[in-house]
């Protein structure tokens, strides 16, 4: 890796701009709430129940939000792998180590994130560009 963006060509393993990859849910909630067949409804309520109550549980640990210059929420961090050269005025520029505030994410690969600690502009940013920071 030389902070270059992955090769349009798509060499193994290289992330490319990314697509809607978006099918929708299977499986998730709307199929674990909803009991089916001949099983007694309170056997299956409480299993779930105590899930919802650990799930509870660890959102209120996660610790406290943090906001934009202008009070947007911060939904998390990332540092981005590659540079980025925004391609149309939506999207955003970024170098590669930049770390970038995420504040909307989409199921279609970009990301609503500002560069963070300069000069607040926000655009759309690929998401495979990007990890965890």
């Amino acid at each position: 890796d030389q902070g270059y963006p992955p090769s349009s060509r798509g060499s193994q393993g290289a992330p490319l701009r990314p697509t809607s990859t978006y099918y929708g849910a299977e499986g998730g909630w709307a199929a674990a709430s909803s009991p089916r067949g001949g099983a007694p409804q309170q056997q299956q309520q409480q299993p779930q129940q105590q899930q919802l109550s650990t799930r509870v549980r660890s959102q209120s640990s996660a610790g406290q939000r943090q906001f934009t210059k202008d009070g947007r929420p911060i939904l998390q961090f990332s540092r981005a792998m590659y540079m980025y050269q925004a391609a149309i005025p939506e999207e955003l520029t970024f170098a590669k180590g930049d770390i970038l505030a995420v504040l909307r994410l989409q199921d279609d690969g970009w990301w609503e994130a500002e560069v963070a600690g300069k000069d607040g502009r926000r655009g759309l940013v690929p998401s495979n560009y990007l990890v965890a920071a």
